[in-house]
């Protein structure tokens, strides 16, 4: 289940549309997210998840619902466009967790040419020979890249 704000998960969700399509500002299919992006802003939680205790140098007890909150969103994001997500280098699987950092630099791998994108304004269409683009063509048709 996804315990996160709906703004942070409409934000993430946005990013990782871009990168499946190639055009995230970071670079390209690759989108970066932040741990604090998917945490209610609560005071009371510490939401640094890369704590470590002064004295000892061990690790502290961290907030693992954002990371649980990112695998549940990515499984759901692979699944909806049939696509391959890698998270920091490592292939996401359903047994696999996103590692606990604050960062996670997001790989989006299409399995098919299905989303292409007009090379006028860099909007995608549904693929299959001609690309319909109606954010700068109206209903007219496009040639595919």
């Amino acid at each position: 289940m996804i315990h996160a704000p709906i703004s942070g998960l409409l934000h993430v969700w946005g990013e990782l549309v871009l990168a499946l399509h190639g055009v995230n500002g970071f670079g390209g299919n690759v989108a970066e997210i932040y741990a604090y992006q998917l945490t209610a802003m609560d005071p009371t939680h510490d939401h640094d998840l890369r704590k470590w205790t002064p004295d000892s140098g061990t690790p502290m007890p961290v907030n693992l619902q954002p990371v649980r909150s990112m695998q549940q969103l990515l499984l759901l994001f692979r699944d909806t466009y049939d696509c391959n997500v890698v998270v920091d280098g490592f292939p996401l699987n359903d047994g696999y967790m996103p590692p606990t950092n604050h960062r996670w630099h997001v790989a989006i791998e299409t399995k098919s040419r299905r989303f292409r994108v007009c090379p006028t304004c860099r909007g995608s269409g549904p693929d299959g020979g001609p690309q319909a683009c109606s954010t700068c063509h109206g209903a007219g048709r496009v040639a595919a890249e």
